[in-house]
């Protein structure tokens, strides 16, 4: 698994944004998502950040704000503490900006997930002793659903 999440230049399609909102609507109907996409895109790019990237992983932390995942946090950025859809947005993105500099994915998924040590699986146990096996493996279905990979640089 390898996501460029600092390509900001990944576009997401008009038909790409009407179906991921109907699919997220479909398993998380109190979802926020269709009130906050075009928020997260311009954020995420204006950081530097892939916004594909950053909607997936909405989705896999919480689906994207659904109070039925019953997550503090949507983007899964400081869980323990309550945060709005912005507080939470702006966390992630400081987060994300603040990890080295690297095309490594691994790097910046086991900061993020808390791996807790060197020799550790990134992302299966985090820090809190919580399990995160599931993590990259939803990360990467929700990220999939872009097809980024073939529509890179389409608009």
């Amino acid at each position: 698994l390898n996501i460029p999440y600092r390509d900001s230049s990944v576009q997401i399609t008009a038909e790409m944004k009407t179906r991921i909102i109907k699919k997220v609507i479909g398993f998380f109907p109190d979802s926020p998502i269709s009130e906050y996409w075009d928020t997260v895109v311009t954020r995420a790019r204006s950081a530097g950040i892939n916004p594909a990237f950053a909607l997936a992983l909405w989705i896999e932390e919480s689906g994207a704000s659904s109070t039925r995942i019953g997550s503090f946090s949507g983007w899964g950025c400081n869980p323990s503490v309550k945060q709005t859809v912005s507080q939470s947005l702006d966390c992630f993105i400081k987060t994300t900006v603040n990890s080295p500099p690297s095309p490594d994915f691994a790097k910046w998924a086991g900061n993020y997930c808390g791996t807790p040590a060197p020799g550790f699986q990134v992302c299966t146990m985090n820090t809190a002793g919580h399990d995160n096996k599931n993590f990259l493996v939803n990360l990467n279905s929700w990220y999939n659903e872009f097809g980024v990979a073939k529509l890179k640089g389409v608009d």
